[in-house]
């Protein structure tokens, strides 16, 4: 794991294995169990003792950055996660909508606003019936020009491939500028 944590003197660390982790893992194409021989298995934490050394290292420096863009939030969006399960089709759904609301960057007077919504279906029993699909509408304006992007993405697999569909619509005003629909499918190679 590309993880590192100090845990102070007293700590407790509780370990949880799962054969799944929908929807922040993409699930296994086949149905698994996982089988824990408690007698015989160990959690191994690497300890690393402290150093003579160590009292030479320099402190890190504040960090740097750019100064933040002068913003004004013209209104205010939302955000809303919705879990909702049918029973009778036996479907999972969790949907998040993150709305970042209208903002203006002062000095370049630009508007833009952010609105995503992600929505993970899925069948408990068929690893198979996972589907993501995604759309994101960023907006910009200023003055009499504005122009709105929207995209869409639907993701699902089958037990060999990945099976992608995208779309884009791109329009300046009420005229439509681009639009294009992708389609494709990649191996799970071991996924």
């Amino acid at each position: 794991c590309d993880a590192g944590h100090r845990f102070g003197k007293g700590n407790r660390i509780r370990l949880s294995l799962s054969n799944a982790y929908w929807p922040i893992v993409w699930p296994s194409p086949k149905s698994n169990m996982l089988t824990i021989d408690c007698a015989r298995s160990a959690l191994r934490l690497p300890l690393r003792a402290s150093r003579p050394e160590d009292d030479l290292l320099a402190e890190f420096p504040p960090a740097e950055s750019a100064p933040p863009l002068r913003q004004t939030q013209l209104d205010h969006g939302h955000n809303q996660w919705t879990v909702t399960s049918d029973i009778m089709a036996n479907t999972s759904v969790l949907e998040r909508s993150n709305d970042d609301g209208w903002h203006r960057i002062e000095d370049t007077g630009l508007e833009l606003a952010l609105h995503t919504t992600q929505r993970y279906t899925i069948q408990p029993d068929d690893p198979t019936s996972a589907l993501l699909e995604t759309r994101h509408v960023r907006r910009y304006r200023r003055e009499d020009w504005a122009v709105t992007i929207v995209t869409d993405i639907a993701l699902r697999s089958d037990a060999a491939q990945f099976h992608v569909v995208a779309k884009l619509d791109a329009r300046e005003g009420d005229a439509i500028v681009s639009q294009q629909t992708w389609s494709f499918s990649v191996p799970r190679d071991h996924l």
